[in-house]
């Protein structure tokens, strides 16, 4: 996830609309990806992305400067999905394929269908699925996202010690799953 410019962030806590506007189409994909990501379902996951957009609205004026923009935003990001899961006791996870024909479809593209991709995406969906929130949020954020080890602990408020005993955790489940499909 980017870093943006600290005088858009004092606009932004200021009440400039059209500097949140910037915020917004810098993180609006990455946030979306993290939703996703964590529930499983596309409409889940844009009620979410707005719901996260929500809050930075209303809570952007506590950010003191005092660390990354981006650890911040994915710190309450990561409150809010890991909120949303908990209040949901079952999921109803939509799979990756489903999700890319209803999106290319309703962009008017028409859908390419790899069954050997399509396969891997639902498997490796799958296997996310399988872990437990907090190691699910550590692969996302590393795997997919590509945060350091010591951006992943200041976004989620937890040692570098424990990103990487989640990472290695969650990692190994995956691979169980994953081999357990073949």
């Amino acid at each position: 996830m980017p870093d943006i410019d600290p005088k858009i962030i004092e606009d932004c806590q200021k009440g400039d609309s059209f500097s949140f506007e910037k915020l917004y189409l810098t993180y609006q994909h990455s946030i979306y990806n993290l939703a996703y990501r964590m529930c499983g379902e596309h409409h889940e996951a844009e009620d979410l992305s707005s719901d996260i957009f929500l809050a930075l609205f209303t809570k952007i004026k506590k950010f003191k400067f005092k660390s990354h923009f981006s650890a911040w935003f994915y710190k309450l990001a990561t409150n809010l999905c890991l909120d949303r899961i908990r209040r949901k006791k079952k999921f109803s996870f939509q799979s990756l394929d489903e999700v890319k024909e209803q999106t290319l479809t309703q962009q008017g593209f028409p859908c390419d269908f790899d069954p050997a991709r399509e396969d891997l995406e639902r498997s490796v969906q799958s296997a996310l699925n399988s872990l437990p929130s907090k190691q699910r949020m550590c692969v996302i954020l590393r795997d997919i996202e590509g945060f350091s080890y010591r951006r992943i602990s200041e976004s989620l408020g937890i040692s570098e010690g424990t990103v990487r005993s989640r990472l290695s955790r969650a990692r190994e489940r995956m691979r169980r799953e994953l081999a357990s499909e073949k």
